[in-house]
């Protein structure tokens, strides 16, 4: 339905241009965003913007003066914009509406139009052109995105064309500096009522072009301008995007565990009936607390959203669990007859932080297994009533060096080469050097050196084993130390929690500074008393995880 009816003796352009200067005058931004849609539907379908169209193309030149004579130069930049629109209709070609061959050339019409809002906007009577300035952003960034993935362009010209006229009006939402004294309300923001729309479509297209760390400067200008302490007053679809994105990057930036409090928030924005959104949500949500070492519930896996969740992620958290090294490749899709998991992970952008960060987690699940298969039985009563004391838990390191070589060996490899028999009981084993030779080396002289098959390149040698234990003491997920004897090298365990659980690790104020500079108190107060999904996971022993900026497991000192 348009928004201006037909005039009985005046020019069509002459009293759509009285309209806009009336709602101008007005203040009235609903009216003022549906005279000046940029919509090529709104446009094209419609009769009387039809009749404008064939009243331009016969007179074109009128268009300007026109324009001029009617609304004056009050406003800077306003009877510019008109203009630029007027323009952007006339140029619209109906073959948009059917034929992708013409997309490109209507995105640049678009662009050009929504470049010409950018100074009208800018002044100080711009914020009457708030909801213009979000549906026109919102329609520039989605046809940006389709288009660049119809035509195939590897250089996403439309998407990088579309992001730099939206940072220009980004950054014209944030020179807002009309805000009323006192409570604020979503009708004196001003400009930055906007903000969060803007922010939202930039980071689509950050993520979209794989320019993620530019996420960063949306961030820190959002927190300089204030606008989480009232983050609330957005609607919720904005709240939910912007925590999502938050998450995202936290997420990208491995702090996982401000991630996950973020993603939980915009998860209890969404509706239950959300699925989609839902399930993207979660398939982060769920990563990050593995992770941060808290496995998913069966309940939470078992929500619609979740469908099929679990037969990914049980196979990932049983391995972490027993330590599984061969496993948790079985999981990803890296051996075992089912690779297609790989590409699973890979489409979602899961792969490499499940591949990277999991492998603190393997190694401690390995100790922890190797522990409670090793030790030794437990005194009886009688034993304790004659004072026996037990000695403290002690775990052989060659013992771990075997079961991890045997974990790491290459796919289709002979067990026990040179040896026979089953490679969990090769025997006493040479001393490991610190020599690594351009070819790999000599063999051992037992056969051991055949069986030293690599996970992503990685020779397994004693070296590795005490790096990885020397980084979980240090970081407290083993409470104990290396003691060195004549029978070889051993880990001395505390007597009482000797693997504290990894969630409680976290919650410890050694990590509570992880990803505070990000702008972590976002997620606090966008989410309205949501209810967190992960409360009821599981967050037993076995539980590892690495923290950004902690050196590689296996990766050698020297």
């Amino acid at each position: 339905m348009s928004s201006f009816t037909r005039p009985n003796n005046l020019a069509l352009l002459t009293h759509f241009l009285q309209t806009v200067s009336d709602a101008r005058t007005s203040r009235n931004a609903p009216l003022l965003a549906s005279l000046l849609s940029a919509d090529p539907f709104y446009i094209l379908q419609n009769d009387l913007m039809l009749s404008l169209r064939s009243e331009l193309s016969s007179n074109p030149t009128a268009l300007q003066s026109r324009t001029d004579k009617i609304l004056g130069d009050e406003w800077m930049g306003f009877t510019e914009l008109v203009a630029a629109y007027l323009k952007y209709v006339l140029a619209l070609d109906p073959a948009v509406l059917y034929d992708t061959g013409t997309s490109r050339t209507w995105h640049g019409c678009l662009k050009t139009y929504m470049g010409a809002i950018n100074p009208a906007f800018n002044s100080p009577q711009g914020v009457v052109l708030v909801p213009l300035v979000k549906g026109t952003a919102a329609l520039l960034t989605s046809a940006a995105l389709r288009i660049d993935a119809q035509i195939g362009d590897p250089r996403f010209g439309c998407s990088h064309a579309a992001m730099n006229v939206l940072l220009r009006t980004f950054n014209s939402t944030l020179g807002e500096r009309t805000l009323a004294s006192g409570a604020p309300t979503m009708q004196t923001l001003g400009k930055k009522a906007a903000t969060l729309r803007i922010a939202n479509l930039l980071f689509k297209l950050y993520f979209k072009l794989n320019q993620i760390r530019l996420c960063a400067t949306i961030h820190t200008n959002i927190n300089a301008a204030s606008i989480p302490s009232y983050l609330h007053l957005y609607p919720k679809s904005d709240r939910c995007a912007y925590t999502y994105y938050l998450g995202r990057h936290h997420f990208f930036n491995a702090h996982f565990t401000t991630a996950l409090s973020t993603l939980t928030t915009s998860y209890n924005l969404t509706r239950p009936t959300d699925t989609t959104q839902r399930r993207l949500l979660l398939l982060y949500m769920v990563t990050s607390a593995l992770i941060l070492g808290k496995f998913p519930s069966a309940t939470l896996l078992a929500r619609p959203e979740a469908r099929g969740l679990a037969h990914m992620f049980y196979p990932v958290c049983r391995a972490i669990r027993l330590g599984d090294f061969r496993g948790f490749r079985h999981a990803l899709g890296d051996e075992g007859p089912d690779t297609w998991r790989r590409q699973w992970w890979v489409r979602r952008e899961l792969y490499i932080a499940l591949r990277n960060r999991c492998q603190i987690l393997l190694w401690r699940g390995l100790i922890r297994r190797t522990w409670l298969i090793t030790r030794p039985p437990v005194l009886s009563a009688a034993q304790v009533a004659e004072g026996v004391k037990a000695a403290p838990p002690t775990v052989g390191m060659w013992q771990i060096l075997v079961l991890v070589r045997f974990l790491h060996r290459v796919p289709g490899e002979a067990q026990g080469q040179g040896q026979g028999g089953n490679p969990l009981f090769l025997g006493a084993e040479e001393e490991d050097t610190d020599d690594d030779d351009a070819d790999g080396g000599e063999e051992e002289e037992d056969g051991e050196g055949r069986d030293e098959g690599g996970y992503f390149g990685l020779k397994v040698n004693m070296v590795d084993v005490e790096s990885a234990i020397v980084s979980l003491c240090d970081q407290g997920f083993i409470k104990g130390y290396i003691a060195r004897q004549a029978t070889g090298p051993l880990i001395v365990l505390g007597r009482s929690g000797a693997f504290p659980a990894v969630a409680e690790i976290y919650n410890s104020s050694r990590w509570k500074a992880e990803g505070d500079e990000s702008g972590s108190e976002e997620g606090a107060g966008a989410g309205g008393g949501g209810v967190n999904p992960f409360a009821a996971m599981a967050a037993g022993g076995g539980r590892v995880v690495n923290l950004s900026g902690a050196r590689a497991v296996g990766q050698r000192a020297f």
